[in-house]
């Protein structure tokens, strides 16, 4: 869209350019002044927010808040101009022109809403994503692209367009705070994001009419903005920001009948999740069977090659330069997931269904554990198709979006039979996160064609929005007002997973401070801890950047499970002897029943945070001489 429409009057002619761009301006300084009143308004609230915060948190929580707000009044500032003087530049003249006064301002309104929610958030991204950042670290600081310089380094990570922006980015701006600069670019890409949907609902609803369309695209972006689901992604550091704004530059040009710039999207696509080759060839297969119903199928065939040629390269160049430097295409933390996670069949469509219950209707909806075989996975798949089918009815007779519907049951399949993990990961879910928006603001322009009053189907979906977007997790912190403290807030939210990040970060602090250069570290989860640690070695228990403990799995199949969330094969102690061992006493009952832990390990550290039945994180060190203990003592020193 933007600046594909062809004609529109007032915006073509020269004699109506000093007019129009006198509109320009207004509409920029109409944008500007709408973020800095937001900044205003942040400002004068920091003091009571900070209050409440500060009844409820621990002090260094309540200074990572305070670092938060300060981010927040910097982001307006910088939308507050860059915004404006996007507008008054004419970039997109004539999409803009067409916007009146009322619908820029209330669009600026929401994107700088979302800038707010997003920003009041902690700063701890998902363990994960430090995988990332340690490669972009060690490249910056030239040890090449890898984990801790090995001669052959494994593929830790998996988004290699994601990983390229970032590593541009702080090499630009000479800044190793990998994380912050991953938190930014995804604000960016989600305001871009913003802008994009409401240029796709507009064009995808124009035939119902000016009004409608207006408010349908309104009511897209004020769904997206305060979905919980982007709200965290945005922080969480993960490439789920650049996927949504991909799929939507890919769906825009796909309507404007751009073949180039869709096939460059679907490409790109492809480099930024490994599973987006399927989106690509899904994109590709639909390409071809266009041609073929003109063409022989070798014709066909060669137009498509030609089509695809620049995403095409892309991809080969991709692999040939993972090929060279990792020697691997397949993300060893694809393989060793395979290896490590013991669940049902049923268990992918399962965490599928019950994100998709989630995100459209606010009900939370899990399959019973306790059923197995055909009745859990015909009921998971059921679900899945149910939800999905549902979801795109609004908008399935769109002929630019029927690639995307498909790829999104190719997706679900390979997720729910390859028995993918995703509730662990977040992310994932990327592929679906238009479907919340999407779905309602067409239905709500549908609905609006048949008569039925706008007013009253606003309200209506402002209370579906209100139990949708700040709905959480038993046992997350989530911010109350003093005043009404039934009430959950939007901001501030540290749900359980990120919740234990901040003992890994003491962890590592006390290790750097006490360990010995080369001494190995075995570590429970690898991302921040191993992002924060110095001048040592570390041993991923997962099997992500350390391969050599995936033969341990396959040995110890079957063998301990009970309560653990994952049970790591205990024999990693007697293979590799680590120096240190960094876990939560909930990721592994099997190594507290290996006798050489029990027999050469001391506690040295505890860091307490309960999530999933854990009792916290535990620090233990490899003594010297075997330490001879009493059954009293080893009770004392291990769990």
């Amino acid at each position: 869209m933007f600046s594909f429409s062809t004609h529109q009057a007032g915006c073509g002619s020269n004699s109506s350019y000093p007019q129009g761009s006198w509109r320009l301006l207004t509409r920029a300084l109409l944008t500007f002044f709408v973020f800095s009143l937001t900044l205003v308004l942040v400002r004068v609230l920091e003091p009571a927010l900070l209050s409440t915060l500060a009844a409820q948190l621990p002090l260094a929580l309540l200074q990572d808040a305070r670092r938060a707000m300060t981010g927040v009044s910097a982001s307006l500032l910088v939308f507050s101009l860059a915004l404006p003087v996007f507008i008054a530049s004419g970039i997109c003249r004539r999409f803009i022109l067409r916007q009146s006064g009322l619908t820029i301002g209330l669009l600026a309104a929401i994107v700088s809403l979302s800038v707010v929610l997003r920003g009041l958030q902690f700063s701890y991204c998902i363990d994960d994503a430090y995988i990332d950042f340690r490669y972009i670290l060690n490249v910056l600081s030239g040890a090449g692209l890898s984990y801790q310089g090995e001669t052959a380094p494994p593929l830790g990570v998996s988004s290699p367009l994601h990983l390229l922006l970032l590593g541009l980015l702080c090499q630009l701006f000479s800044n190793q705070a990998i994380e912050q600069v991953s938190q930014s670019l995804n604000l960016f890409l989600d305001v871009i994001a913003i802008l994009l949907l409401f240029a796709l609902v507009r064009k995808l609803t124009a035939p119902v009419g000016s009004a409608a369309a207006t408010w349908a695209s309104l009511l897209a972006c004020a769904l997206y903005g305060i979905s919980s689901y982007s709200i965290f992604e945005v922080f969480r550091g993960k490439e789920t920001p650049l996927l949504v704004s991909l799929l939507l530059s890919y769906l825009l040009a796909t309507l404007a009948g751009r073949c180039r710039l869709r096939s460059l999207s679907a490409g790109l696509i492809a480099l930024t999740r490994p599973e987006g080759s399927l989106f690509f060839l899904t994109d590709s297969l639909s390409v071809f069977l266009s041609f073929l119903k003109k063409e022989t199928f070798a014709a066909a065939l060669l137009k498509t090659l030609r089509r695809q040629s620049l995403s095409l390269a892309l991809f080969a160049a991709v692999i040939l330069f993972t090929l060279v430097s990792f020697g691997a295409l397949v993300p060893s933390g694809m393989t060793a997931k395979w290896l490590i996670y013991d669940r049902p069949d049923w268990f992918g469509f399962a965490q599928l269904a019950q994100y998709l219950w989630r995100s459209l209707f606010a009900v939370t909806a899990t399959i019973d554990g306790g059923h197995s075989g055909f009745f859990s996975y015909g009921l998971s798949l059921a679900s899945f198709v149910f939800l999905t089918t549902l979801a795109v009815a609004p908008f399935y007779g769109q002929k630019g979006l029927r690639v995307y519907v498909f790829a999104l049951f190719v997706l679900g399949a390979f997720f729910g039979f390859l028995n993918a993990v995703i509730f662990v990961f977040p992310w994932y879910f990327a592929w679906w996160a238009l479907l919340f928006p999407l779905s309602w603001a067409l239905l709500f322009a549908h609905l609006a064609t048949r008569g039925i009053r706008p007013a009253s189907l606003a309200a209506m979906l402002a209370l579906l929005v209100g139990l949708l977007s700040w709905n959480y997790e038993p046992g997350d912190f989530v911010l109350r007002p003093t005043c009404a403290p039934a009430l959950a807030s939007p901001c501030f939210r540290l749900d359980v997973m990120q919740g234990r990040l901040p003992a890994y970060c003491q962890a590592a602090e006390y290790i750097n401070d006490v360990a010995k250069p080369g001494e190995l570290v075995a570590a429970g989860e690898l991302g921040i801890l191993g992002y924060n640690l110095r001048k040592v070695r570390v041993l991923d228990l997962h099997g992500i950047v350390s391969p050599e403990m995936l033969p341990l799995y396959r040995e110890q199949k079957g063998r301990y499970f009970g309560r653990s969330l994952i049970t790591f094969p205990g024999a990693f102690v007697e293979r590799f002897k680590p120096d240190w061992i960094v876990v939560y006493d909930v990721f592994c009952e099997s190594l507290f029943l290996e006798p050489s832990c029990q027999r050469d390990y001391k506690l040295e550290r505890i860091y307490p945070f309960p999530f999933y039945g854990s009792r916290g994180l535990f620090v233990f060190r490899r003594q010297l001489a075997p330490l001879r203990m009493s059954s009293s003592n080893s009770a004392r020193v291990l769990p």
